[in-house]
């Protein structure tokens, strides 16, 4: 089997479509991490790492993506 190569014109689907795509996952992560996310659970995180549960309610905020 092949690997899939992203070009103009094999591949799943166009370049354009997977920069599109990639760049619009790459803004969404940055807004949801900046402007959704509140402070006390930025703290929260960097204070306990793996432990927080704010990190649980981040990462359902970061998968959740319309």
């Amino acid at each position: 089997m092949r690997p899939v190569v992203f070009t103009k014109s094999k591949g799943i689907f166009p370049l354009s479509t997977f920069l599109i795509l990639l760049l619009s996952l790459v803004i969404l992560h940055v807004i949801i991490d900046f402007y959704f996310q509140p402070i006390a659970w930025g703290r929260d995180k960097n204070n306990k790492h793996e432990k927080s549960s704010k990190l649980f309610y981040h990462t359902v905020m970061q998968s959740y993506r319309p």
